[in-house]
């Protein structure tokens, strides 16, 4: 039996999927490469980047601390600019 096999389906927490799809929308990432790197098929990926625009994904987790603003709304370089400014103080 192959090692996939054995493991099954794996089941996403709320706060994973969450943190997939903020990283898939950071700039110059692809959803492909998000997907591969964090051992997912892109498929679902797509469907809960499409929920969470829709505001279907669920509730997002308030650990979640990546930015402040969801990737689909006016986000993007002024969250990785706001990240990199607060590592700094």
């Amino acid at each position: 039996m192959s090692e996939a096999a054995k493991r099954g389906r794996r089941n996403w927490s709320l706060e994973d999927k969450w943190r997939i799809v903020e990283e898939a929308q950071l700039p110059g990432n692809s959803v492909a490469e998000v997907a591969r790197r964090r051992g997912v098929n892109s498929n679902p990926l797509f469907r809960w980047i499409r929920a969470a625009e829709a505001g279907q994904l669920g509730h997002r987790p308030d650990s979640l601390c990546f930015c402040r603003n969801p990737p689909w709304t006016s986000f993007r370089s002024v969250c990785l600019d706001e990240a990199m400014t607060e590592g700094l103080r």
